[in-house]
């Protein structure tokens, strides 16, 4: 409990900081990498502030000349705060429009070049996706979580054919995956608890799609049925 309490008051000031920091520069600064440098630093703070002890394994893999769209399970919201904290690229989180309607912090996040998305409006979803797709052209990486929302912590959900539809929007695409374990113990879903936990993060080897390789819906859900298996057998190994 009083874990919990610390991080909640420590982690509200430093987002009220870092927030402060994005809205006063961002009447004068134009490029994104200002803001996703902060919000490079908010997550490593947010991390820093619960205690946990995070280890990180692969960072060797990660090419920064080059745009992934990097795939993660999903098992808090801590897996935001880490991946923003960690990955050496400049990224974009899709996010639910909900969030970009909160006074200044979505304004942040909108400066920081983050992509809203509203599932109950295909046309607005689309104009989002084609966002996404140029992100890429420009040497920006996404984060995407393909399950579609937090698991249990202890096994992969299945993978949304969404995930598939930005790719497809491409001609060349470098899917990074990576493994998250231990979030869901550091901060059990629905909750504000933080327990005392180890969390373990696995960035695998790109996998290369072109365009031809994701041209009819049958490659684009082989290709999907590929990109599970690895983050399924990645996942098992770093729980036994």
């Amino acid at each position: 409990m009083i874990r919990s309490f610390i991080w909640f008051i420590l982690s509200l000031i430093w987002t009220i900081i870092m927030t402060a920091l994005s809205v006063f520069p961002g009447f004068f600064i134009k490029r994104t990498e200002y803001f996703h440098n902060l919000a490079r630093i908010w997550g490593r703070g947010v991390c820093l502030f619960s205690g946990a002890e995070i280890t990180v394994t692969g960072l060797e893999k990660i090419d920064k000349n080059k745009s992934y769209i990097v795939i993660s399970n999903h098992q808090s919201a801590f897996d935001i705060y880490i991946l923003a904290g960690i990955l050496p690229l400049e990224v974009r989180f899709i996010s639910k429009d909900l969030y970009f309607r909160i006074p200044v912090f979505g304004w942040a996040m909108k400066k920081a070049g983050y992509i809203a998305i509203n599932r109950k409006n295909p046309r607005q979803a689309y104009r989002a996706l084609q966002t996404a797709a140029r992100v890429l052209t420009e040497k920006k990486s996404l984060i995407i979580f393909p399950e579609g929302t937090r698991s249990d912590g202890e096994h992969i959900l299945p993978f949304k054919p969404g995930t598939m539809k930005i790719a497809f929007m491409g001609q060349n695409v470098n899917f990074l995956p990576v493994i998250i374990s231990g979030a869901g113990r550091l901060n059990p879903r629905g909750t504000l608890r933080i327990n005392k936990s180890k969390v373990t993060v696995k960035i695998c080897n790109a996998v290369h799609y072109n365009s031809e390789m994701l041209n009819s819906r049958e490659k684009q859900i082989s290709a999907l049925q590929q990109l599970e298996k690895i983050i399924n057998v990645e996942f098992s190994g770093l729980q036994s």
